[in-house]
């Protein structure tokens, strides 16, 4: 049987609290898409936001509750340029240790079952409480343009997150 929730029913139903990753933006169940154009500073504002939650720093201004142990997952780049973006930021956004962690370059995308499969494990094993995925077209095999590819990846990233339990950023 179908359930189906009439709104004032919905909105008075007692589902507990939820932890706010950043206060007043989004909670450690929330999924969220960064969009903007290419070359806009969206590699830089996660980054930006994996630190600050790593290291318990407000973010543009809204309170971070608590540090959270956060995988950043960058697709693209090198390490080079990775350690040197976080090198400039630590000195104005100190983390906590064991808080931040870096996965550069993944070898499988994640919309494949070996990418799927590493995905999880590396989450099982880091146990972080947000994921950032930076960005998503270098983390997927095939066009953004085809359901089928993006289906797979959200999906991946469905199973990854309720195993896991971890806020996720793309």
């Amino acid at each position: 049987m179908v359930e189906i929730l009439e709104d004032h029913a919905l909105s008075a139903l007692d589902l507990g609290s939820e932890e706010w990753v950043v206060e007043g933006l989004f909670n450690s169940t929330d999924r969220v898409l960064v969009v903007g154009t290419m070359k806009v500073g969206k590699s830089i504002f996660a980054l930006q936001l994996a630190s600050c939650i790593a290291g318990k720093v407000p973010f543009l201004g809204f309170d971070i509750p608590k540090a959270l142990r956060v995988l950043y997952i960058s697709g693209e780049g090198d390490i080079r340029e990775l350690q040197k973006r976080r090198k400039r930021m630590e000195k104005v956004i100190p983390t906590l240790k064991d808080h931040l962690y870096f996965w550069p370059l993944p070898a499988n995308s994640f919309n494949t079952p070996a990418g799927k499969k590493d995905l999880i494990g590396v989450g099982l094993e880091y146990k972080p409480q947000l994921t950032i995925f930076d960005p998503v077209y270098s983390l997927m095999s095939g066009s953004m343009t085809k359901d089928e590819n993006v289906g797979d990846f959200v999906r991946a990233l469905n199973v990854y997150q309720h195993t896991v339990r971890s806020a996720i950023v793309v």
